[in-house]
C-alpha cells in the first residue's frame, strides 16, 4: 500500500438492533471521518445501525442474514449445539458474500464489532488475504463458547481492539490492544437537557417528588433486572416515596424474562412502585433525573457504557463487582460496588445513598471527572486510528 493511498476499510455488524456495541460503533465511524481512511458499513438488511448511518452521510451495504443464523447466540454452543450445525449452510453462504464484497470492493482491513461478524467476517477477511481488526466486546463465560472463541482468534484476527483488560486477559497479551469505549461527555450532557419526550416526562412527574432508582440498558437475565426487583421489594416499605425504573427493553430471545419480571412485580404489588418504561430513543433527561443509577449483572460486564454515561452526567452508580467493573469505579470513591446477585446488598446500598447527600455528592464529582478523563472519545479514535493505520502498514 502506498503512503498516498487511502487505507480502505469495511465495518461489520451484523445485529440488526442497536445496543451497546452498536452505539460504540456508530461513534467511531462518525468519528474517523477527515481522516485518511475510505470506509463503509456492512450490516443485515433492515438493521438500526445502518439507518442511523445512513443520516450522517456512511455508505452503508446491506446483505440478507437468515433468522435461524441472527437467532443464535453464543450460550447455544452450550446448551444447543444442534442450532450451530443447522446453521453452518447459511453461515457459509454468508462467508462467501461477504468474501466477494471484500474482493469487488478491494479492501485492506475488515474491521468487525460482534461475535457473529468476527466469524463470519473474519473467515471472509483471511480468505481474501486482507487484514482483519476484531472489537471484541464479549466475556462468554461457558466453557464451549469460550473455546470456540479463544480457538478462533488464535488464526482469524491479526489484531483484537478490547474493550477493557478483563475483556482482553481472555486471549493473554497475544495481538490484544485495550482501548476503552469512548463518549462525548459534552454530546451527552447536550442531549439530557433537550425537552424531555412526552412518555419521560410522565415518568418523572409521577415519581411524586420523591426518589427515583433505575437500571439502564436491555433487558436480559445475565444483566439482572430480577435482583433490581428483588431489591426494590425490600426497599418498598421502607422509602415508600421512591420508584424503580427498569429502562430499556427485552431484545433477542428475553421476552419471557420480561414477561416473569412483570408477574414479579404484579404478585409482589409492585406496580404504583416499579415502572417499565420500554425503549427510549433518548435515555439521557431521565438517566440524569436518576437519584442512583444500579447495574445489576450477574456475569462478568465486559464494559459498562451506562456506568460511564451516569457518572459524566453526574449521577451517583451503584454496580455489581466482575469484568471490567473495578477498571471504572474505585468503590466508594466514585461509586459504590457489591456483590453480583446479592439483592440484600444492593438494597442496602441504595439505601445508604438516598439517605447520606454528602456521600451522593461526592461519589458523582469524583465520578464525572473520572468518566470524562478516562474514557473520552477522542482519545479512543485516535487509538483506534493509530491501530488501524499501523496494521495496515504491515
Amino acid at each position: 500500500m502506498t503512503d498516498n493511498k487511502k487505507i480502505k476499510i469495511l465495518f461489520f455488524d451484523h445485529s440488526p438492533i442497536m445496543s451497546g456495541a452498536e452505539y460504540s460503533l456508530l461513534d467511531i465511524l462518525q468519528g474517523l471521518k477527515n481522516r485518511s481512511m475510505d470506509y463503509c458499513l456492512l450490516t443485515t438488511q433492515g438493521s438500526s445501525l445502518a439507518k442511523r448511518t445512513t443520516d450522517i452521510g456512511i455508505i452503508n451495504i446491506e446483505i440478507p442474514l437468515p433468522e435461524k443464523l441472527l437467532n443464535i447466540n453464543k450460550n447455544d454452543f452450550q446448551k444447543e449445539p444442534f442450532k450451530i450445525i443447522q446453521s453452518l449452510g447459511s453461515a457459509i453462504k454468508a462467508v462467501i458474500e461477504i468474501y466477494n464484497i471484500l474482493r469487488k470492493g478491494k479492501y485492506d482491513v475488515i474491521y468487525t464489532n460482534t461475535l457473529k461478524s468476527h466469524i463470519l467476517g473474519g473467515l471472509a477477511g483471511r480468505l481474501t488475504g486482507i487484514k482483519v481488526i476484531w472489537h471484541m466486546r464479549d466475556i462468554p463465560i461457558q466453557k464451549r463458547p469460550e473455546r470456540a472463541i479463544h480457538f478462533a482468534s488464535i488464526f482469524i484476527p491479526d489484531k483484537i481492539v478490547a474493550v477493557s483488560e478483563a475483556v482482553g486477559r481472555q486471549f493473554g497479551d497475544r495481538k490484544v490492544s485495550v482501548i476503552y469505549n469512548g463518549i462525548d461527555a459534552e454530546a451527552i450532557q447536550k442531549k439530557a437537557t433537550q425537552e424531555s419526550p412526552a412518555e419521560t416526562g410522565r415518568l418523572i412527574e409521577n415519581s411524586g417528588g420523591g426518589p427515583i432508582v433505575g437500571m439502564v440498558g436491555q433487558i436480559a437475565r445475565w444483566k439482572g433486572q430480577d435482583v433490581f426487583l428483588q431489591a426494590a421489594k425490600l426497599l418498598a416499605e421502607k422509602l415508600p416515596q421512591a420508584k424503580f425504573l427498569i429502562i430499556g427493553e427485552a431484545l433477542f430471545d428475553e421476552k419471557d424474562f420480561r414477561r416473569e419480571l412483570k408477574d414479579f412485580v404484579a404478585n409482589n404489588n409492585l406496580q404504583e412502585r416499579v415502572i417499565f418504561t420500554g425503549h427510549l430513543e433518548n435515555v439521557y433527561p431521565l438517566l440524569q433525573r436518576l437519584d442512583v443509577l444500579a447495574h445489576c449483572s450477574v456475569e462478568p460486564e465486559p464494559f459498562g457504557r451506562v456506568l460511564i454515561e451516569a457518572m459524566a452526567l453526574g449521577v451517583p452508580v451503584i454496580a455489581a463487582r466482575g469484568g471490567a467493573v473495578e477498571e471504572i469505579i474505585q468503590d466508594r470513591e466514585d461509586g459504590l460496588i457489591v456483590i453480583p446477585g446479592d439483592y440484600c446488598q444492593l438494597a442496602a446500598a441504595i439505601e445508604k445513598l438516598l439517605a447520606d447527600k454528602p456521600l451522593r455528592s461526592r461519589l458523582a464529582s469524583n465520578g464525572a471527572i473520572k468518566a470524562r478523563k478516562r474514557c473520552n472519545l477522542g482519545n479512543m479514535l485516535e487509538k483506534i486510528s493509530d491501530l488501524i493505520m499501523q496494521l495496515s502498514l504491515k
